[in-house]
């Protein structure tokens, strides 16, 4: 990570790694076909992606961009479909992120899909009532089917025990 990304964690509250633990595990091999400076506006810093889970063709990340900013990056099929969204930590760390993507729809499984990125601090969990459509990767990713997610139901992430804050809810 640059010393000027790392200047920047100053006004974007917390640095990354303190939010999502996974940005300080050891390198993965994000796509060398995706193009990391045009995934969003002043790009993302192709060092800092660490994959967070996959499911075949599907894989997700996180990374920090040049602003400083935690972003989740989802490449959805052979084609190197990709999306991405970015957050300040310090806003990550109070409402998680969250990432709507379509893929290949004349692939087998090009559905659109919804990502949950959620701090260290809240349990990945939902707390609410029946069965929920999340499919969880390591400690802070969420994902499920768009057309999997019922209009009319909130879905809440509380803290854990010793982590103060008010509950993530999605959609928001």
């Amino acid at each position: 990570m640059s010393s000027a990304t790392a200047e920047k964690y100053a006004s974007n509250g917390p640095e990354p790694r303190a939010v999502i633990a996974a940005l300080g595990r050891s390198t993965d091999m994000f796509p060398a076909g995706v193009d990391t400076e045009g995934l969003i506006a002043g790009g993302i810093d192709r060092s800092t992606l660490r994959k967070l889970g996959s499911d075949g063709p599907k894989s997700f990340w996180a990374g920090v961009d040049h602003a400083g900013d935690i972003c989740l990056v989802t490449v959805l099929d052979v084609h190197i479909t990709t999306a991405a969204a970015c957050s300040a930590p310090k806003d990550v760390e109070a409402n998680g992120l969250d990432l709507s993507a379509a893929g290949d729809s004349t692939q087998p499984d090009g559905d659109p899909i919804v990502a949950v990125l959620l701090p260290d601090s809240a349990d990945a969990e939902p707390i609410t009532a029946g069965k929920h459509p999340w499919t969880r990767y390591g400690d802070n990713l969420l994902v499920a089917k768009q057309s999997d997610i019922p209009e009319d139901v909130t879905y809440e992430f509380v803290r854990k025990r010793g982590h103060s804050g008010p509950r993530i809810r999605y959609p928001g």
